[in-house]
């Protein structure tokens, strides 16, 4: 769900989509947006995903409640890097677009 949110705003307001009208979310090119996802992309999805499901799963395991260090470090960093991935990303699409 979570990952799902973060892709569709990425989606809604990436640059290239910025000056279309509002109809945008109809065409054809954007129901196919699946097929532009970039290697860091995914990989950004999937570190999301993967921090997410083992902070919900430190919640579940021995001691019950109590989330370990190393899986607060580790979501922590899968949030930094999609962070970074998305912005970078979404800064490049700016600057590109500006010329």
């Amino acid at each position: 769900m979570i990952v799902a949110g973060i892709y569709r705003f990425y989606r809604l307001n990436s640059a290239h989509n910025l000056y279309k009208s509002p109809s945008r979310h109809l065409s054809e090119k954007n129901l196919n947006t699946m097929k532009n996802l970039t290697p860091t992309t995914i990989s950004a999805l999937l570190l999301l995903t993967s921090g997410a499901v083992l902070a919900y799963l430190g919640c579940y395991l021995p001691p019950q409640g109590e989330i370990s260090d190393s899986v607060l470090w580790y979501t922590s960093q899968c949030i930094i890097y999609a962070g970074s991935v998305f912005g970078v990303a979404g800064y490049v699409k700016t600057m590109v677009n500006k010329k």
